[in-house]
């Protein structure tokens, strides 16, 4: 207990960016990735004495923020696998726009970095605006060029609707936080215009992280029935990965 009490403490006494400061000064960036993978479990393991389901989870999402800090300070390599790339190849060269949805999940910055990384560069993501960088794009792990955010609000649709109609390639997270509610009208926009879906999901792995990309059952969702089926796969791959990850208050699917 009074090793927690220590650790929240020193928590709220050194900002998360001075720590990310020391770190980047002393460890080659060549092992940034690594090191914040380490520190990112003790982390969780010292905040969460006596509870190994939240000290797992707790070590996730501190990896996701030591990750998003160190990426302001430039790239760096990071371990990732893709899985399922043809399925996004294949809706690309469809000429109608391509939506990749997601859902919130510690590693979908990964996620954006391996796509970039093997040839399919989203135009544009849908994000809040706190997730911004201070030179204006949103930016995956390690990458030193970002994708061009478009801000989540009452103008979102109507500039996703302009870009997808231009044949672009854009990314959503459908739920606002683990295990919140689908918001599905991005979904549905896809498939007023005709555009085509890719369901795409992260998870930890090894050390490193796992990406999936996925043929939606319907990538063309043009009823509601087609988009609940959608979000159907995505709820499923959200719970089996949080279940892993020992999030709080939730069970391995039967």
């Amino acid at each position: 207990m009074r090793v927690r009490v220590f650790a929240s403490k020193i928590k709220r006494a050194v900002p998360l960016s001075f720590r990310v400061h020391v770190v980047a000064g002393f460890v080659p960036r060549r092992f940034w990735y690594g090191s914040e993978v380490r520190l990112s479990l003790w982390q969780g393991r010292v905040s969460s004495i006596g509870s190994r389901r939240k000290a797992t989870w707790l070590a996730a999402v501190a990896l996701e923020w030591w990750l998003a800090e160190l990426t302001r300070r430039g790239g760096f390599p990071v371990r990732f696998t893709v899985v399922g790339l043809e399925a996004l190849t294949e809706a690309v060269a469809h000429s109608g726009g391509v939506l990749l949805c997601g859902v919130h999940l510690p590693g979908m910055r990964v996620a954006m970095r391996g796509l970039i990384e093997h040839g399919v560069r989203a135009s544009f993501i849908v994000t809040a605006e706190e997730h911004i960088a201070p030179e204006g794009e949103w930016l995956a792990t390690g990458c030193t060029e970002g994708l061009y955010p478009v801000v989540q609000g009452p103008m979102a649709l109507m500039q996703m609707r302009g870009r997808l109609q231009a044949g672009e390639v854009g990314a959503l997270l459908m739920d606002r936080d683990p295990l919140g509610p689908f918001y599905p009208n991005g979904m549905r926009l896809v498939g007023r215009l005709g555009a085509q879906v890719v369901l795409v999901w992260a998870e930890l792995e090894g050390g490193g992280v796992k990406v999936t990309c996925k043929r939606a059952p319907h990538p063309v969702p043009d009823t509601e029935d087609k988009v609940w089926e959608n979000l159907a796969v995505l709820d499923e791959q959200r719970v089996r990965i949080l279940a892993d990850l020992e999030y709080p208050g939730i069970r391995s699917p039967a």
